[in-house]
């Protein structure tokens, strides 16, 4: 019924926000976009870009040392949709602590102050106060999961939903502690793995400095990438259309005016109906603003009523008819278009093709006769095609020789230059049976059928019937049909068109002509064997 409908994107985007600290356009960054970039300072010393293979003297980094002002340091806040992965790295570098730390105030209103200045998150505050607290989830993860031997240095993660809770989720946040190749070295510091947001809401990455001694870490080239989800737009509405307020949109994403039904919404001079392609809708009170061009075909029924005043069982993203009735009367007119054909003399209207003047309602025959043109050729089998070879499983007969022309009897064409009508030429020497194939070398039938050939070139009135005959019992059968690869009755039947259709192709390569060669199949014969009889044309 379209009340759920979902938008995606078959190339989803790669975001990534950077930042060096430098402010240089000689190498620009997403600066504009970070909050929090105090105690940035020039120390060439601790700066991560090697002088050699730099454009310009890098020598900026953040420098975090954990007193009142250095907890928190950098911080993005990024709009994410379900689905979207956030991962983080920055690299960092810390020296020996130098004395006790008392910080100036707890590390949950830091973070609240570095994320509400220029983002209006401001509704978060209890969330992040009870999250950041003494028992407070965030704070029992760091505690469970942060290694006491190394300073407390981290880079987070916080998702905050758009649903505000009371508090933060053991999903919500993601940490990576600094380790002891940041001693008095630049190394990079990396989130394990992407975070995905389980729904829409706010991805907040910060740097933070949290040891209990007085211990300076330099960070610098902080980079955040962002892998939108493909959906980009989901709706939910009620029966007649009006919009739930849940659903999503990606900020990032181009207006979609296509909603409800599928059909186009309009906003403009704030009236909020769909327009459909023959009314004007309005879901807020789930009536058309237009009567129905088909209301005389359903009296009783209010011209403006949407779906029957039933839109779970029927729709109208038309605004003719609702959806049973648009199909009814695409139905009728096609079946009032095929009689029109059927009168004009057409009992297949379905393959009426298009036509030329004076061709309404011929058939397909009459239209090729009508424009002159030439009547299908015949099916002619088709010359130099391989015969099929011996059958699978078969064995070679030692006991076969190539039958002489004596062997063809009777033979008497001294007379006739040919084989006179009734001749009948049995092949003694090639039975068909289990051990055996009909023709074994089918490159020595030449000799055999060249007379049989000439017979029927020299006198076009002539024909040969090739007939495959057998007494197999059903052992004998299945035997042939199981070394075939065949599972019924049926193969036998296509194995022995198979070996027929051989003698019939030998002899159309020797230059007879296709009428002249017939094949047949004579089951329950007395004997084993092919025979031909030569016939006289009608």
């Amino acid at each position: 019924m379209g009340n759920n409908r979902v938008t995606f994107t078959t190339n989803p985007k790669e975001i990534d926000f950077t930042l060096n600290y430098e402010s240089n356009t000689a190498d620009p960054d997403d600066e504009a976009l970070f909050d929090n970039l105090q105690n940035v300072i020039t120390a060439d010393v601790h700066d991560r870009v090697d002088a050699s293979n730099e454009s310009f003297n890098h020598n900026q980094v953040q420098l975090l040392n954990g007193a009142a002002n250095g907890v928190v340091g950098s911080v993005l806040t990024i709009p994410v949709g379900p689905g979207d992965k956030v991962s983080a790295e920055v690299y960092a570098k810390y020296l020996a602590p130098t004395g006790t730390n008392n910080p100036a105030a707890a590390i949950g209103n830091l973070v609240l102050g570095a994320i509400t200045g220029s983002t209006g998150l401001n509704n978060y505050e209890g969330a992040i106060n009870n999250g950041y607290g003494t028992n407070g989830t965030v704070t029992n993860l760091i505690n469970a999961n942060a290694s006491s031997t190394e300073p407390m240095a981290f880079i987070n993660l916080l998702f905050l939903p758009d649903d505000v809770t009371s508090s933060i989720a053991t999903d919500h946040f993601a940490f990576k502690q600094i380790t002891s190749a940041s001693s008095n070295s630049q190394a990079l510091l990396a989130l394990d793995q992407p975070y995905e947001a389980p729904e829409s809401g706010y991805v907040v990455v910060y740097l933070s400095n949290e040891s209990a001694q007085l211990t300076e870490v330099y960070f610098d080239d902080l980079e955040v990438t962002v892998e939108e989800h493909p959906v980009i737009e989901t709706s939910d509405y009620y029966p007649f259309g009006l919009q739930h307020d849940g659903g999503y949109q990606r900020i990032t994403a181009m207006p979609n005016r296509w909603k409800f039904n599928g059909v186009e919404e309009t906003t403009d001079l704030g009236l909020n109906f769909y327009q459909t392609l023959f009314r004007g809708y309005d879901p807020s009170v789930g009536r058309f603003m237009q009567n129905d061009p088909l209301s005389d075909f359903m009296p009783g029924i209010s011209t403006y009523s949407f779906g029957f005043n039933n839109p779970t069982n029927f729709g109208d993203p038309y605004g003719l008819a609702p959806d049973p009735f648009t199909k009814l009367f695409r139905k009728i007119r096609l079946g009032v278009k095929r009689l029109g054909q059927r009168i004009a003399g057409d009992k297949n209207p379905q393959t009426v093709i298009k036509t030329k003047d004076g061709e309404q309602g011929m058939k397909k025959r009459e239209i090729a006769r009508h424009r002159g043109e030439p009547k299908p050729a015949p099916p002619v089998a088709k010359k130099n095609e391989t015969p099929p070879g011996p059958l699978k499983g078969m064995k070679e007969d030692p006991s076969f020789s190539k039958p002489s022309i004596a062997q063809l009897k009777p033979v008497d064409n001294s007379q006739q230059g040919g084989f006179p009508a009734g001749t009948r030429i049995n092949f003694r020497n090639a039975p068909f049976g289990a051990n055996s194939s009909v023709i074994r070398n089918p490159n020595q039938t030449d000799d055999f059928l060249r007379p049989i050939a000439e017979t029927l070139k020299n006198d076009p009135t002539m024909a040969v019937t090739i007939q495959v005959r057998t007494n197999l019992n059903q052992n004998q059968l299945n035997q042939v049909i199981n070394m075939n690869g065949g599972t019924n009755n049926g193969t036998l039947n296509t194995l022995l068109t198979q070996r027929g259709q051989a003698i019939q192709r030998a002899i159309l390569d020797l230059g007879a002509d296709q009428r002249q060669v017939v094949f047949m199949f004579v089951p329950n014969a007395t004997g084993n064997g092919i025979r031909m009889v030569m016939r006289q044309l009608r």
